[in-house]
């Protein structure tokens, strides 16, 4: 049986020939890679907002951009960031669309 693919599993890249690829898996990332160098990005970000007092986690993809949360602290955000990444893609997928209706 497959392995269900999760959000850490899915990444974005940018090619050294300025081709984009949204939301793809390692392989399909390198298997368009060619002769370009290419930057791999995760799709889900833990990030700084005020050093020290609030830090965030964002989905960042093709079609939206969404905040999944904010934190008082990076062990929390990272935590969170975990927790998201740990889910079934269509699972993610789902909880997205009842976030931004």
């Amino acid at each position: 049986m497959k392995k269900a693919i999760t959000m850490n599993d899915i990444f974005s890249a940018v090619y050294s020939d300025g081709r984009h690829l949204w939301e793809a898996t390692l392989p399909e990332i390198y298997a368009n890679q060619g002769d370009s160098r290419v930057i791999i990005r995760p799709v889900i970000w833990a990030s700084c907002i005020e050093p020290g007092k609030l830090f965030a986690v964002d989905f960042i993809g093709k079609r939206s951009g969404v905040r999944l949360g904010t934190y008082p602290t990076a062990k929390e955000a990272q935590e969170a960031a975990n927790a998201y990444g740990r889910m079934k893609c269509t699972d993610f997928a789902a909880m997205i669309c009842r976030k931004e209706a």
